[in-house]
Formats: structure tokens, C-alpha cells, sequence
């Protein structure tokens, strides 16, 4: 499978259901987006795991953020 480019407005990304999830520590969703740094104006791209998880005030998503690197 191709990894389509996405364009995002910026700070901005997206989330899908892993379908790929095998195991329960692998995320519930996986998705990717971007960061723009106001200082420098350099724009990072982004991978973005969520994982559901229910709290003492209700159902919320647990996010992680990792930069893309070069490939």
C-alpha cells in the first residue's frame, strides 16, 4: 500500500481506525498532521496515535505525537 501525500491546514491532522491493531497496546487510531513553529516558520510533519480510554469524567482519547523523519 502507497502512503498518499495529505496537505493540512496548519497545526492541523487527521485520525483513522487502525485497522492493522493486533495487540492491545497498538493505537486505536492512526493518522498524521502538522506543526508549524511560530518562531521560525518551519513546518514538521507529524505521526499521530490515539488510543480510547475511559476516565473518572467519561470517554476521552489518549494522544502521542511523533515526528516523521527523513526517509
Amino acid at each position: 500500500m502507497t502512503e498518499e501525500k495529505r496537505e493540512y491546514l496548519p497545526d492541523t491532522g487527521i485520525l483513522f481506525p487502525n485497522k492493522a491493531k493486533r495487540e492491545d497496546r497498538q493505537p486505536d487510531y492512526i493518522g498524521s498532521g502538522n506543526h508549524v513553529c511560530e518562531a521560525c516558520g518551519n513546518t514538521d510533519e507529524l505521526f499521530i496515535s490515539g488510543w480510547r480510554n475511559v476516565g473518572q469524567r467519561g470517554n476521552y482519547l489518549k494522544l502521542k505525537f511523533g515526528k516523521k523523519e527523513e526517509r
